[in-house]
């Protein structure tokens, strides 16, 4: 304890006992005094603490306080969220596996390189039911393997070629009149 904090204290006890003996004055009440001595004994009582931020040895007036000023406090947080904006600036691998690209994100929560491969990742994930599964083409009967449940046709092409014959199907019912 410093030669000012030990001054400091005998002054507040020297008020205390002159507030103690003004006490039986009717113009001050006794619950003034005991809120003066909830606060000040309080306060002298607890022990010196350090300063989150600058590691100064303090002692606080209230038991949740853990800066010795309000500078200490604003620098702590400021810094606090300066390290947050730095880890948001790193590079990160894409989640979804069939991209893996390598990525700055602008958040620190930011796990896909962007909008659309976060949709396909999700849509795949959601459809998926087992890995490569041996199926047959619906178009051509080949043997392919699929990995989402929804997958009919063994490519691109045999899927637009059925889609051409399902519109040629309907455009000639259209002209017989069924």
């Amino acid at each position: 304890m410093t030669w000012d904090a030990m001054a400091l204290r005998s002054e507040v006890a020297a008020e205390f006992q002159a507030l103690a003996a003004r006490a039986s004055r009717p113009d001050l009440s006794s619950s003034h005094i005991v809120m003066w001595r909830r606060y000040y004994c309080r306060a002298w009582s607890r022990p010196a603490i350090a300063c989150a931020s600058c590691g100064v040895h303090f002692t606080p007036l209230h038991a949740r306080r853990t800066f010795c000023s309000k500078r200490c406090l604003n620098r702590f947080y400021s810094d606090r969220r300066a390290a947050k904006r730095l880890a948001v600036r790193q590079d990160r691998v894409c989640a979804n596996p069939r991209c893996g690209h390598v990525f700055t994100g602008q958040r620190a929560d930011t796990r896909y390189c962007s909008f659309a491969c976060q949709r396909r990742h999700n849509y795949a994930v959601s459809y998926v039911r087992c890995v490569k599964r041996a199926t047959l083409c619906a178009l051509c009967e080949q043997r392919f393997e699929r990995l989402y449940v929804h997958e009919v046709y063994c490519s691109p092409r045999c899927r637009a070629r059925a889609k051409w014959r399902r519109r040629r199907a309907r455009t000639v019912a259209s002209q017989k009149g069924c």
